[in-house]
C-alpha cells in the first residue's frame, strides 16, 4: 500500500426488497470464513448487483483502496500466445472454479483493508475480494501453485481451466492428476459448467 491513512466511505442505499437478501448472503459470507468481524478503520462501501435468478451479489467496491494499493501485473498469458504453443491438441476438458477469488486467502495484515459495514458491525474480507487491483494477479499465482509441474497439460484463464492432452488415453491420466491436485488443494468447482472432452475450443 502506497498510502495507510485509514478512510470511511458510506454505502450505497439499499434497496427495500433487497435488504433481507443482503442481510442472508452477509450471514452466508460469514459462515463460509469469507469474511470476519473487525475493528479496522478502513471502511469501503458495498455495491449490490442483483442476478437474473433473484438472488443478489454482495461486492466490495475497492476503488479507494486500489487507488492506494501498488499494482501487480502478474496475469495469465494472451489467449492466443497461449493456444500458439499447445500444438497437440486431440482432447480438452474445461472446468470452471466456483467463486475462484474467494478460495485465494488473502494475508491477515492485508485483511484490514477490506473492510465495510453492514447494519452497523464491521467486517472484513479473508479472501481475495472481487474488484481489488490484485484480484486476477492474486489467483494467477494461487493456479501456479496448484498446477505446478502440469501447466503444460493446462490453460488457465482466471477462474477457467482448460486440461489440453494430445489422445483420450493422455486426457484421463492428465484429468486424473488435475482433479487430484484440485481436491488436496480444497477448490471447488462449478459441475454444471464442467465440460468432458472437448474436441473444439470455443471462444466466448
Amino acid at each position: 500500500m502506497k498510502d495507510t491513512e485509514p478512510f470511511f466511505i458510506k454505502s450505497y442505499p439499499v434497496p427495500t426488497k433487497y435488504r433481507d437478501k443482503v442481510s442472508n448472503e452477509i450471514d452466508k459470507m460469514l459462515s463460509y470464513g469469507v469474511i470476519e468481524r473487525s475493528d479496522t478503520a478502513f471502511i469501503n462501501p458495498l455495491v449490490v448487483v442483483a442476478k437474473k435468478d433473484g438472488s443478489v451479489r454482495v461486492c466490495l467496491d475497492a476503488r479507494q483502496v486500489n487507488e492506494r494499493m501498488v499494482a501487480d501485473h502478474d496475469g495469465p498469458e494472451e489467449v492466443d500466445q497461449v493456444l500458439r504453443q499447445c500444438d497437440q491438441i486431440g482432447i480438452m476438458s474445461s472446468l470452471d472454479l466456483r467463486a475462484s477469488f474467494w478460495q485465494v486467502p488473502l494475508d491477515r495484515e492485508s485483511r484490514k483493508f477490506t473492510g465495510f459495514l453492514h447494519q452497523g458491525r464491521t467486517y472484513q474480507y479473508t479472501v481475495v475480494p472481487f474488484g481489488l487491483k490484485i484480484s486476477s494477479a492474486a489467483l494467477n499465482r494461487a493456479a501456479e501453485t496448484i498446477l505446478s509441474g502440469v501447466r503444460a497439460k493446462v490453460i488457465d484463464f482466471v477462474d477457467d481451466w482448460l486440461i489440453v492432452s494430445p489422445n483420450i488415453e493422455q486426457h484421463i491420466r492428465d484429468l486424473d492428476e488435475v482433479l487430484t491436485r484440485i481436491n488436496r488443494e480444497n477448490v471447488t468447482i462449478n459441475f454444471d459448467k464442467f465440460e468432458l472432452t472437448r474436441k473444439e475450443l470455443t471462444q466466448k
